[in-house]
Protein backbone atom coordinates (compact mmCIF):
# COMPACT_ATOMS: atom_id res chain seq x y z
CA UNK A 1 0.00 0.00 0.00
CA UNK A 2 1.45 3.29 -1.01
CA UNK A 3 1.83 5.50 2.07
CA UNK A 4 1.24 9.38 1.21
CA UNK A 5 2.65 12.75 3.33
CA UNK A 6 1.96 16.23 3.06
CA UNK A 7 4.91 18.73 4.56
CA UNK A 8 4.57 22.58 5.23
CA UNK A 9 6.53 25.30 5.85
CA UNK A 10 5.15 28.43 7.09
CA UNK A 11 7.13 31.69 8.37
CA UNK A 12 5.16 34.29 10.00
CA UNK A 13 6.95 37.80 11.40
CA UNK A 14 6.09 38.59 14.63
CA UNK A 15 8.21 39.61 17.62
CA UNK A 16 9.09 37.38 20.23
CA UNK A 17 6.01 38.35 22.60
CA UNK A 18 3.34 37.57 19.91
CA UNK A 19 5.29 34.36 19.03
CA UNK A 20 4.66 33.45 22.93
CA UNK A 21 0.70 33.87 22.39
CA UNK A 22 0.94 32.27 19.32
CA UNK A 23 2.67 28.79 20.06
CA UNK A 24 0.45 28.36 23.16
CA UNK A 25 -2.64 29.37 20.83
CA UNK A 26 -1.40 26.45 18.48
CA UNK A 27 -0.17 24.11 21.36
CA UNK A 28 -3.83 24.30 22.52
CA UNK A 29 -5.40 23.59 18.80
CA UNK A 30 -3.48 20.86 18.72
CA UNK A 31 -4.20 19.23 21.75
CA UNK A 32 -7.77 19.85 21.84
CA UNK A 33 -8.15 18.49 17.92
CA UNK A 34 -5.80 15.48 19.77
CA UNK A 35 -8.36 14.82 22.11
CA UNK A 36 -11.08 11.99 21.28
CA UNK A 37 -14.13 13.37 19.71
CA UNK A 38 -16.51 12.03 21.67
CA UNK A 39 -15.09 13.27 24.65
CA UNK A 40 -13.59 16.82 24.26
CA UNK A 41 -14.86 20.28 25.59
CA UNK A 42 -16.71 22.19 22.73
CA UNK A 43 -14.66 25.24 21.32
CA UNK A 44 -17.31 27.66 22.69
CA UNK A 45 -16.17 26.63 26.11
CA UNK A 46 -12.98 26.27 25.46
CA UNK A 47 -11.62 30.02 25.12
CA UNK A 48 -8.13 28.72 23.71
CA UNK A 49 -9.25 27.38 20.63
CA UNK A 50 -12.18 29.49 20.12
CA UNK A 51 -13.05 30.18 16.71
CA UNK A 52 -11.02 26.85 15.08
CA UNK A 53 -14.79 25.08 15.09
CA UNK A 54 -15.85 21.92 15.29
CA UNK A 55 -15.93 20.90 12.21
CA UNK A 56 -12.12 20.20 12.49
CA UNK A 57 -11.66 17.06 13.52
CA UNK A 58 -8.72 14.81 13.76
CA UNK A 59 -5.04 15.91 14.16
CA UNK A 60 -4.13 19.26 13.27
CA UNK A 61 -0.25 17.97 12.76
CA UNK A 62 1.71 15.64 15.67
CA UNK A 63 4.85 16.12 14.23
CA UNK A 64 4.24 20.00 13.88
CA UNK A 65 8.08 22.03 15.21
CA UNK A 66 6.49 25.56 16.15
CA UNK A 67 10.16 27.65 17.03
CA UNK A 68 10.85 31.25 17.08
CA UNK A 69 13.46 32.58 15.12
CA UNK A 70 15.20 35.41 16.83
CA UNK A 71 17.52 36.75 13.96
CA UNK A 72 14.73 36.78 11.74
CA UNK A 73 11.79 37.95 13.35
CA UNK A 74 9.52 35.09 12.48
CA UNK A 75 7.62 32.46 14.12
CA UNK A 76 8.52 28.94 11.71
CA UNK A 77 5.69 26.34 11.50
CA UNK A 78 6.97 23.11 9.73
CA UNK A 79 5.95 19.71 9.76
CA UNK A 80 7.79 16.63 10.73
CA UNK A 81 5.76 13.93 10.27
CA UNK A 82 3.33 14.41 7.03
CA UNK A 83 -0.28 14.67 8.19
CA UNK A 84 -0.70 18.18 9.24
CA UNK A 85 -4.13 19.54 8.35
CA UNK A 86 -4.48 22.64 6.20
CA UNK A 87 -7.89 23.46 6.50
CA UNK A 88 -6.88 23.69 10.82
CA UNK A 89 -3.73 25.64 9.81
CA UNK A 90 -5.58 28.19 7.51
CA UNK A 91 -7.97 28.59 10.39
CA UNK A 92 -5.88 28.73 13.22
CA UNK A 93 -3.32 31.61 11.02
CA UNK A 94 -6.47 33.78 10.71
CA UNK A 95 -7.00 33.71 14.21
CA UNK A 96 -3.65 34.07 15.16
CA UNK A 97 -3.79 37.26 12.40
CA UNK A 98 -6.62 38.98 14.05
CA UNK A 99 -5.23 38.21 17.77
CA UNK A 100 -2.15 39.55 17.43
CA UNK A 101 -2.95 42.20 14.72
CA UNK A 102 -0.24 40.85 12.43
CA UNK A 103 -0.46 43.29 9.07
CA UNK A 104 1.21 41.21 6.63
CA UNK A 105 -0.63 38.06 4.78
CA UNK A 106 1.12 34.38 6.06
CA UNK A 107 2.21 32.34 3.31
CA UNK A 108 2.11 28.72 3.87
CA UNK A 109 3.77 26.45 1.32
CA UNK A 110 3.43 22.47 1.48
CA UNK A 111 4.53 19.63 -0.89
CA UNK A 112 2.63 16.57 -1.47
CA UNK A 113 4.75 12.95 -1.90
CA UNK A 114 4.70 9.53 -1.32
CA UNK A 115 6.94 6.41 -0.44
CA UNK A 116 6.42 4.92 -3.99
CA UNK A 117 6.87 6.33 -7.28
CA UNK A 118 3.40 7.18 -8.94
CA UNK A 119 1.85 9.17 -11.21
CA UNK A 120 -0.11 11.93 -9.54
CA UNK A 121 0.98 11.63 -6.03
CA UNK A 122 3.71 14.42 -5.90
CA UNK A 123 3.24 18.15 -5.96
CA UNK A 124 1.82 20.66 -3.61
CA UNK A 125 0.54 24.13 -3.15
CA UNK A 126 0.53 27.18 -1.79
CA UNK A 127 -1.53 29.41 0.06
CA UNK A 128 -1.64 33.09 1.16
CA UNK A 129 -3.82 33.70 4.12
CA UNK A 130 -4.93 37.00 5.38
CA UNK A 131 -7.85 38.04 8.03
CA UNK A 132 -10.35 37.70 5.67
CA UNK A 133 -9.56 35.84 2.55
CA UNK A 134 -7.44 32.69 1.33
CA UNK A 135 -6.05 32.56 -1.62
CA UNK A 136 -4.15 28.79 -2.97
CA UNK A 137 -3.06 26.73 -5.88
CA UNK A 138 -1.92 23.62 -6.08
CA UNK A 139 1.14 22.81 -8.28
CA UNK A 140 -1.73 20.38 -10.28
CA UNK A 141 -3.75 23.39 -10.71
CA UNK A 142 -0.82 25.88 -12.05
CA UNK A 143 -0.01 23.65 -14.56
CA UNK A 144 -3.61 22.91 -15.76
CA UNK A 145 -4.16 26.53 -15.90
CA UNK A 146 -0.17 26.55 -17.38
CA UNK A 147 -1.07 23.69 -20.37
CA UNK A 148 -4.47 25.02 -21.03
CA UNK A 149 -2.64 28.82 -22.08
CA UNK A 150 -0.14 27.56 -24.26
CA UNK A 151 -2.96 25.20 -26.21
CA UNK A 152 -5.37 28.67 -26.15
CA UNK A 153 -1.96 30.13 -27.80
CA UNK A 154 -0.54 27.73 -30.18
CA UNK A 155 -3.98 27.33 -31.21
CA UNK A 156 -4.33 30.77 -32.65
CA UNK A 157 -0.66 31.08 -33.66
CA UNK A 158 -0.28 31.32 -37.28
CA UNK A 159 2.13 28.85 -39.08
CA UNK A 160 4.03 29.42 -42.49
CA UNK A 161 5.98 26.62 -43.97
Amino acid sequence: MTAYFTHLSVEMPMSAEAASEAVRFLRAVQSHLSAPLKGRPSVQTDPDVLGIGDRHDGIFGHGLRIAYNDEAGHLVIEDDDGSPNLDVLEAAIKILIGRLDLDEPITVEWSETCDRAQAGAFGGGAMVVSRDHTFSMTTGRWAQDMRHEMMERTNTVEYRL
